[in-house]
């Protein structure tokens, strides 16, 4: 809490109300920033925190003292002592509370409570008191106190705001008394020493933190990181402008509605009034319900934006007046945090564009014995999402990530074989008119002797990769850098698999009746559980955190439905017109982003099936280039890619069932199965050709 001090009491002007902590009603004392943007002294949020947090649905929330705004901070899984220090320093009101300490005599502060006026040297930006030089060695043999970052007075009244801010970032997080002194490039962290002694023996790319600051200022990272900064501002301002314009049309549509509702008066009295009440409650609620959740999304972006921009004062002033080490640091934090702004703005960006339709029959204009029961109104909601206005965190080009991927997975330094590296992805580059192969690795198979099968590839949401070894059984485990991690031996040969947002893995195990659930923790994959089916099952996919869609065959045909995580079956649907035994071919099924929407391949008969999850059919894909349908992914414009294994070619389609184009060129022989890597904006292609089955190949959309 604020206390006095030995800057100097003075009474509380008019002017300085905002320096004033409305918790304990005086001066701010390292002020912290709540997302409403309200500020409170660091141990009086503290205190305030550890009195009222509440839990609710197993999420901490607690109320500002100002507002009542509810606060649900992200990092709500900590200790509650611990919250208030993780919120931002509000870096205007500290520099304008330590800049009107700064505007007095530096005395020692200790010495002044004893009556003593001796010149102080050196000032604590922990303690936030000036001491002499006989205080500051008591301050520097105490063990509690001793890992305190002291500065010398001249340096804290350069700049007083800097000189507390900087301490934060360039103290270790881990170990309070140590600063940093090392950056690990192979995980990309600041650390300590006793950082780099516990958890980073092994690692090779290790240097000095001076060393690795000038490369980042030579690679101008801080310019990037500000305009990406700036960038999200921008965008996230145009998402609330656009949430508010859509609301305004369909206060407007409400209107245009009503003009026509009257124009049917005069023949339709007793309808159109009650046709008339409905639609102004169901709009009225509709448009109370809407600006309610449009006002809390707003309160959450704007809290982002001020958090964003709080970042970007601070990176400047840094840039500005802070050392090498300290931008080092400080932009190592920032980029993270920045990446932890753009994931929350993406939870933003959905824009709701509500429409209100009403249905009167054709005839209500010429005969008016129509009941009201016969006119309806509906409310629709269209949903739209605004990608962000840059590929999120891409600062390497291909050339540079294989460079960095080659030099992490050898021991060694080889400059030779980057150089063959580097050249193999620009003469791929060059013969492809559709894709360019940027990159091919191989896949870990313990016997490379076995009959070409499968390797089924996915993607986790943290990046890192799946595959399905058919012919050895194993789940195995790449990291988004494409190094083998570790894999699980299930029980029998795997077919098809489905990936969760929480990386829960359904694998179907089709010989056996049943599916087998693994999760990913870490770098290790687990068993989770295993459950029986009814069914005979080959591909599933993932609709929810409880069900899944599966297909496979039953009474020599096609089948598709719904069945949830216990195995209990909700829906089942029959392809109809396409009769097969179960040994002519085998399907695979993918959805739509939204959830709404199942794709079904069907391999002997050169087929692609779209449904809706009620089972009505939407469109029917059947072409004789598209030769043995084997897997299919789809990209962030819903277009969906069917890969053709004995056609050795990848069908694009749009939503509607239209081929927009047929890429032929560089795919490999006999291509088995596809994925879609979000986060690089690349394929994953793996084939069943006796040359190629141990290697993935990734592609790049030209």
């Amino acid at each position: 809490m604020a206390t006095s001090s030995g800057w100097g009491a003075r009474p509380i002007k008019p002017q300085d109300r905002d320096l004033i902590c409305p918790i304990c009603l005086d001066q701010l004392t390292v002020p912290r920033s709540l997302t409403c943007l309200h500020s409170f002294c660091t141990k009086c949020l503290s205190s305030h925190i550890s009195k009222t947090a509440t839990k609710v649905s197993g999420i901490h929330t607690f109320k500002c003292p100002v507002c009542q705004t509810v606060i649900r901070p992200s990092f709500g899984d900590n200790p509650l002592t611990s919250w208030a220090d993780q919120f931002p320093i509000d870096v205007i009101l500290a520099s304008m509370t330590l800049g009107d300490k700064s505007a007095t005599d530096k005395t020692c502060e200790p010495c002044s409570v004893q009556g003593k006026q001796l010149k102080a040297k050196y000032f604590c930006t922990v303690c936030k008191e000036c001491r002499c030089q006989t205080c500051y060695e008591h301050h520097q043999s105490s063990k509690l106190l001793k890992g305190h970052k002291i500065v010398t007075v001249e340096e804290f009244l350069s700049d007083p705001a800097m000189a507390v801010t900087l301490a934060e970032y360039l103290t270790c997080t881990n170990h309070a008394d140590k600063e940093y002194t090392v950056y690990c490039r192979d995980h990309g962290k600041v650390l300590c020493a006793t950082c780099l002694e516990e958890g980073h023996k092994g690692c090779i790319n290790c240097k000095e933190i001076i060393v690795h600051a000038k490369e980042v200022i030579k690679e101008q990272r801080t310019d990037k990181v500000l305009r990406k900064m700036k960038t999200l501002v921008k965008h996230l301002t145009d998402v609330c402008e656009r949430k508010r314009q859509n609301m305004l049309d369909f206060e407007a549509d409400i209107i245009k509605k009503l003009n026509e509702i009257s124009t049917l008066r005069q023949n339709l009295n007793s309808i159109i009034d009650d046709l008339e009440i409905r639609v102004r409650e169901k709009g009225k609620k509709v448009c109370k319900q809407q600006s309610m959740k449009r006002l809390e999304e707003d309160r959450h972006i704007q809290s982002v934006v001020a958090a964003v921009k709080n970042s970007c004062k601070q990176l400047e002033a840094i840039s500005k007046y802070g050392s090498e080490t300290r931008l080092c640091v400080v932009l190592q934090k920032m980029e993270d945090q920045l990446l932890a702004y753009q994931k929350r703005s993406t939870d933003f960006s959905e824009i709701l564009k509500i429409n209100i339709e009403i249905n009167i029959p054709d005839f209500i204009r010429k005969n008016s014995m129509l009941s009201v029961a016969d006119v309806s109104c509906t409310v629709l909601e269209n949903r739209q999402i605004i990608p962000l206005p840059y590929d999120s965190m891409q600062f390497r080009s291909d050339e540079k990530a294989v460079k960095e991927r080659h030099m992490r997975a050898n021991e060694t330094d080889d400059r030779h074989s980057y150089r063959k590296d580097r050249k193999k992805v620009s003469d791929r580059g060059s013969t492809c008119r559709d894709i360019v192969k940027v990159e091919e690795f191989k896949v870990h198979r313990p016997r490379i002797d076995m009959p070409p099968a499968y390797a089924a590839v996915d993607c986790l949401p943290d990046g890192k990769v799946v595959f399905l070894d058919m012919a050895n059984s194993r789940c195995c485990l790449y990291d988004s850098c494409y190094r083998y991690i570790s894999e699980y031996k299930l029980s029998s040969c795997p077919r098809r698999m489905a990936v969760d947002a929480k990386n829960e893995i359904a694998i179907s195990l089709p010989d056996q009746m049943k599916i087998h659930f693994l999760l990913i923790i870490g770098d290790s994959i687990t068993s989770k559980r295993i459950i029986s089916t009814t069914r005979w099952c080959t591909a599933l996919a993932s609709l929810s955190n409880k069900e899944l869609v599966f297909t496979g065959y039953d009474k020599d045909r096609y089948h598709w439905g719904i069945m949830t995580t216990d195995g209990q079956e909700k829906s089942c649907f029959y392809i109809p017109g396409h009769i097969m035994t179960p040994a002519t071919g085998g399907t695979n099924v993918i959805l739509n982003l939204l959830k709404t929407r199942v794709y079904i391949s069907c391999y002997l008969n050169n087929a692609v099936y779209c449904f809706s999850l009620d089972g009505i059919k939407h469109f029917e894909y059947v072409s004789d280039s598209l030769k043995g349908p084997a897997d299919m992914t789809i990209d962030m414009q819903e277009n969906l890619f069917v890969v053709g294994l004995e056609s050795c070619n990848i069908h694009q389609l749009a939503q509607d069932g239209s081929v927009l184009k047929v890429i032929t060129d560089g795919i490999p022989r006999f291509p088995a199965s596809i994925c879609l890597n979000t986060s690089e904006k690349q394929f994953l292609l793996t084939s069943v050709d006796d040359t190629n089955r141990d290697t993935c190949f990734i592609y790049q959309l030209k």
